[in-house]
């Protein structure tokens, strides 16, 4: 019977005499569950191992989880939409504290999901998450929340810290690649060492001032960095490559995008709105979609060529291109006076040909017909030895046509990007995660 309880697919919680009848487990295998109607305290002590999950979700009563043993998990601990929790209390784990830190170092260290979700915890730095790498983190509606810190470093599926305290923390200090990252309502963000990112990186809605990450070079997706008010210095000094849409908008501090001085390729579209002062991306070379730009600022639509937009080019909601301006600013005059030569050239070349195609037109109707007078009057011999001549002096004539004639050539410039981006990271594969309902984060997005 013993056997038999240490072993068990799901074994659910419901009081503390459920909690008990595990004490007996040094090894415990399956899920244990804390019920959505338990006490406000539950204890599992005795219990050293998890072969499994701990999943406590969704009950509005409990305050406190305990216990004096337990000290691995071996897949997934899972907390969600516990709105009363404060207490996490391990002291199988060394370093805790304070009651309302989490310290879970040695508990989630062969976690491959982690989920946050909707508590009152108010300091993640204790969870000193040593993992090389995890499918999914997820840390959302922690409206408590100061400080979160995770020490992983690769994430294979998605990454999601969002809508908790306006002040919280966010450091990622060993994070090198990252299949999608979404960081919203930030103060600060730590991710020095992030070089790549498969699919997209969003930052917005935070309070973030300083945004720096100084090691990273390629996107595979989408960069949006958007709502964030207090943005003042945008710093991806190494970025090269975005495979889709650049998107920085509705950051009224930021005057200055020569923090993207590397970028080279946008797969995808450009869009910037805001007060620029300067937005000069000196390493630009393409931009494969469309480009929509709105300054309110010093810069100009000159400081990004059209000729860098495959696309249609918008410039404070002008169309761009052929001599076009935009809201007022026109473009350069050495533009417009290089247009205007290019076509006074073409002009005149085109008057000239048609004048010498008129004359060589007007001269073989004139030898035509001295030919068939000719043919009346000398003979079959002298109208063979005619022909030779004029034979001869149409060819010097072409001859003389072709060499004196201008040669106008229009080269082509090849836009191609070739990025071998990185290939350490697999598409996602299926996981056993528990689904949890994070509707209040996509509503708010």
């Amino acid at each position: 019977m013993a056997k038999a309880q240490c072993s068990n697919t799901t074994t659910t919680i419901r009081n503390a005499v459920d909690a008990t009848s595990l004490a007996s487990c040094k090894t415990f295998t399956g899920v244990i569950s804390i019920a959505t109607d338990s006490p406000a305290v539950i204890e599992l002590n005795g219990v050293e191992t998890i072969v499994g999950d701990l999943v406590v979700a969704n009950n509005s009563v409990l305050t406190t989880i305990a216990s004096n043993s337990l000290a691995t998990v071996s897949d997934q601990v899972v907390l969600a939409n516990l709105t009363n929790l404060a207490n996490l209390t391990f002291p199988a784990v060394e370093n805790i504290t304070s009651p309302n830190i989490v310290d879970l170092s040695s508990i989630l260290q062969q976690v491959d999901n982690v989920y946050i979700l909707n508590t009152q915890i108010q300091d993640l730095s204790p969870l000193s998450l040593q993992s090389p790498q995890l499918q999914t983190l997820q840390i959302i509606g922690n409206y408590y929340l100061t400080k979160a810190y995770f020490k992983v470093g690769n994430i294979t599926q998605s990454a999601t810290i969002a809508n908790n305290s306006g002040s919280t923390t966010v450091v990622l200090p060993s994070l090198a690649y990252a299949y999608d990252l979404t960081i919203a309502n930030a103060s600060n963000l730590e991710i020095p060492m992030l070089q790549s990112i498969s699919r997209n990186l969003e930052i917005s809605y935070s309070q973030i001032q300083n945004l720096r990450i100084p090691n990273l070079t390629y996107i595979g997706g989408d960069l949006s960095i958007t709502n964030n008010l207090e943005l003042t210095e945008l710093h991806l000094d190494d970025l090269v490559d975005i495979q889709g849409t650049l998107s920085v908008e509705i950051n009224p501090s930021l005057s200055d995008l020569s923090g993207l001085s590397s970028l080279s390729n946008v797969g995808g579209s450009l869009e910037l709105q805001g007060g620029f002062s300067n937005l000069s991306l000196s390493a630009l070379r393409v931009v494969q979609g469309n480009a929509d730009l709105n300054t309110t600022g010093t810069a100009t639509c000159q400081d990004i060529p059209p000729a860098l937009i495959v696309g249609r080019y918008t410039c404070n909601e002008v169309e761009r291109g052929n001599g076009a301006t935009s809201g007022g600013t026109s473009m350069s005059t050495a533009n417009k006076s290089a247009l205007s030569a290019a076509a006074i050239a073409g002009i005149v070349v085109g008057v000239v040909v048609l004048f010498a195609l008129a004359a060589i037109t007007g001269y073989f109707w004139t030898r035509m017909k001295h030919r068939r007078v000719t043919e009346t009057t000398v003979g079959v011999d002298n109208m063979s030895h005619e022909i030779g001549q004029d034979h001869r002096w149409i060819s010097d004539d072409l001859r003389s046509y072709e060499m004196d004639t201008p040669i106008l050539e229009i080269g082509t410039v090849d836009t191609k990007h070739r990025h071998s981006g990185p290939e350490y990271l697999h598409e996602p594969q299926g996981t056993d995660a528990h689904e949890l309902d994070v509707e209040t984060f996509h509503e708010k997005h």
